[in-house]
């Protein structure tokens, strides 16, 4: 029997974090529906837990925030001909509990630090907001400081967390 997905992602077309979530999903045997909005309708953030978006539903559950949605995608997905779907969840969440461990770090930095920042930066350079000189300099200036540690980092390292590419890459 074919199998389709139950889960339905609810994706704002202008958030980097839902674009990030769409595509982890590509390495999914069964991805979620996804519903592309201009703004959240209030009828889905009333039933998120947080009420904020990004928010999945799967059933009669509903997740936010970026990092739990896409752990849940990734280790509720089954294992498909030839563990080809197991191999994508060690690539993408790691192999051990270092590897995981330094996957949550560098991806909650990434969420925290440098998403909020280049989501101004862009929104003043596509004219999604006024642009205003002082608040795109600074915001220029806070980008080069958090991604300080990132080129640390990747100095001597190719990837951020091991010797493969993983999710906080």
């Amino acid at each position: 029997t074919l199998e389709t997905t139950k889960d339905i992602f609810f994706a704002l077309e202008d958030c980097t974090l839902c674009k990030f979530i769409e595509l982890v999903t590509k390495f999914l045997p069964l991805p979620p529906k996804i519903l592309r909005m201009k703004k959240p309708p209030k009828e889905i953030l009333n039933l998120s837990p947080t009420k904020t978006f990004p928010v999945l539903k799967s059933g009669d559950d509903f997740i936010t925030g970026a990092l739990p949605i896409i752990k849940y995608l990734i280790k509720s997905s089954k294992d498909i001909s030839d563990g080809v779907l197991l191999d994508n969840r060690k690539i993408l969440l790691g192999n051990n509990l270092k590897e995981e461990a330094a996957i949550e770090t560098w991806t909650n930095y990434i969420f925290a630090s440098i998403s909020p920042i280049t989501c101004e930066i862009k929104a003043q350079l596509y004219g999604k907001k006024k642009y205003d000189k002082i608040i795109f300099d600074e915001a220029i200036n806070d980008l080069i400081d958090v991604l300080k540690p990132v080129n640390e980092r990747l100095k001597l390292n190719t990837f951020l967390t091991s010797n493969k590419i993983q999710l906080a890459d």
